[in-house]
């Protein structure tokens, strides 16, 4: 296992890439001068998950409905057939309830007990209680595992992929979709402006670990995983979140159409390098015949 995976390695080190070089940026964090991760050095030492206390059926089914079949039906064509699917932060089981229709073997990994109850007494999914870190998987026994905005809020990031990367089969693969800091780090300090502030906008979120693109990849490459591949992420409809204030859900829904051709149009012309959408999809593999590197 890497140094920097050992609790007392990680308190003064970028939880992406190991590195010592920093600045620090807004509030509590900093931005790591290697790899570009902006993350809280002290949400790293304390090594608890970030819990969401978000229940709204709009933000977890409503709006997620058509990108979760668009999501399998990506993996089910990459992968070339059905199989065992993990979902870690599986949150009220939407996702894995629509992957076992679709004729999946699922499981998920939650910590927030009212989505676990959820999912397990009104969807009779089978999920686990405690963080990825803690459980005694079956090492290559998945062909997918999903982390559907959990990346950026996992504490030891590197060890979670080095597990995930040892569940996997060979020749599996990972799916991340994660909030693309270059986008939300300036939307949020637009935010706090004088004017969006009476308008009651909010169209940036921090969360514990900011991901760029550049990050991400890197980041996936040293965990030992290969044929990564990144895109700006397919937007949620309307404003399932109410990030429009006075402004509405029109506004919101409006700014996402215009955005969304802006974003798409500079990653067609850059070939993928400039992505600068809100939210990134990325896939990586576990090379057939790869081993644990643990």
């Amino acid at each position: 296992m890497d140094a920097r995976t050992q609790p007392s390695a990680r308190q003064n080190t970028c939880p992406f890439c190991g590195s010592v070089s920093m600045k620090p940026v807004l509030f509590d964090c900093v931005r790591c001068r290697s790899c570009g991760l902006r993350y809280s050095p002290a949400f790293v030492r304390d090594g608890q998950p970030a819990r969401s206390g978000e229940t709204r059926n709009a933000v977890w089914m409503e709006s997620q409905a058509r990108l979760n079949e668009e999501r399998l039906d990506e993996i089910e064509s990459v992968l070339g057939r059905k199989g065992r699917l993990l979902d870690v932060g599986c949150g009220f089981g939407f996702f894995l309830k629509q992957a076992a229709g679709r004729g999946w073997t699922v499981e998920g990994i939650e910590i927030y007990e009212p989505a676990i109850r959820q999912a397990r007494d009104e969807f009779h999914l089978q999920v686990h209680i405690r963080p990825l870190s803690e459980l005694n998987l079956t090492p290559e026994s998945y062909d997918a595992v999903t982390l559907w905005n959990v990346l950026d809020v996992l504490p030891d990031p590197c060890r979670d992929m080095q597990k995930i990367l040892s569940l996997l089969k060979p020749g599996g693969w990972i799916w991340i979709r994660v909030n693309n800091d270059l986008f939300h780090y300036p939307a949020y300090r637009l935010g706090r402006t004088r004017l969006l502030s009476r308008l009651g906008l909010k169209p940036g979120v921090l969360h514990s670990l900011g991901v760029t693109p550049h990050a991400l990849r890197g980041f996936l490459d040293r965990c030992g995983f290969e044929e990564v591949r990144m895109k700006n992420a397919p937007l949620t409809s309307g404003d399932p979140s109410q990030t429009g204030g006075q402004l509405g859900a029109g506004f919101v829904a409006l700014a996402k159409k215009v955005l969304s051709i802006f974003w798409q149009g500079l990653a067609v012309l850059s070939g993928g390098k400039i992505l600068l959408g809100c939210t990134l999809l990325c896939r990586a593999g576990k090379k057939a015949g790869a081993r644990d590197r643990t």
